[in-house]
């Protein structure tokens, strides 16, 4: 075989395993970055939590988490503090598609229709991700 040729079979395996790894699920959230914004004044902060805990758990990857932040242990500067509690971003944006708030400060979201369910969240994640 030559190197060409085998080139191209090593190109046409890797894009196999991707395709695979894609429609199982594997590569659609193990390596995402979600994260919760809160701050422990807000009285839906603990359902919120619960909700996307909830959703992740429904998406069919142990791997899948997140990580917390406390806004009230950021710097003033941190741009996460343009964004009320609680918050989900994902890869940065927001789960909601809400922009960020013009200047920084503490405050709760209001959610108008009412805090998303697990459902919502889980679909919306894998939307962000483009899957």
């Amino acid at each position: 075989m030559t190197a060409t040729r085998l080139t191209g079979v090593c190109l046409l395996c890797l894009s196999l395993v991707a395709c695979a790894q894609t429609r199982s699920g594997v590569r659609e959230t193990a390596a995402m970055d979600i994260e919760f914004l809160y701050f422990d004044g807000c009285p839906v902060t603990p359902r919120m939590r619960a909700n996307l805990e909830a959703a992740l758990a429904t998406m069919g990857d142990a791997s899948v988490s997140f990580r917390a932040t406390d806004l009230e242990l950021l710097e003033p500067d941190d741009a996460r503090l343009r964004y009320a509690s609680p918050t989900v971003l994902v890869e940065g944006r927001d789960l909601m598609g809400e922009p960020p708030a013009a200047a920084p400060g503490l405050a709760c979201r209001p959610y108008s229709d009412g805090l998303p369910a697990p459902d919502d969240i889980a679909s919306r994640i894998r939307a962000m991700a483009g899957r």
